[in-house]
């Protein structure tokens, strides 16, 4: 028997992705470079939250590293992972991964 379950990202009362929920856990000072990126994009193109979160973030994560890096949880600072996984903005998911596990026991 098999059951069907989703998760919306970044949540239920949100529109994005989740990118979205990874952009709240920044620790960062500015976000400048890939908005202004990001806005420069919009001038031509008309893009959901969904697009323009994950423009915002590979924009970022482009500008962190000497290469453009697709896996942005792979982004360190210093040798440490920039994106917190343990960061609240993250909750929802756990809880959700914690049911889903329940579910299949």
């Amino acid at each position: 028997q098999f059951a069907t379950t989703a998760l919306i990202l970044p949540s239920a009362t949100e529109a994005g992705a989740l990118e979205s929920l990874v952009l709240k856990t920044l620790n960062v000072d500015t976000l400048a470079c890939s908005d202004a990126y990001t806005n420069c994009v919009e001038q031509t193109a008309s893009l959901n939250t969904a697009q323009r979160d994950k423009l915002r973030m590979y924009a970022w994560t482009s500008q962190q590293q000497k290469e453009p890096v697709t896996n942005f949880m792979r982004v360190k600072n210093e040798g440490n992972r920039v994106i917190k996984v343990n960061d609240k903005a993250f909750e929802p998911v756990v809880q959700f991964l914690i049911a889903l596990e329940s579910t299949l026991a």
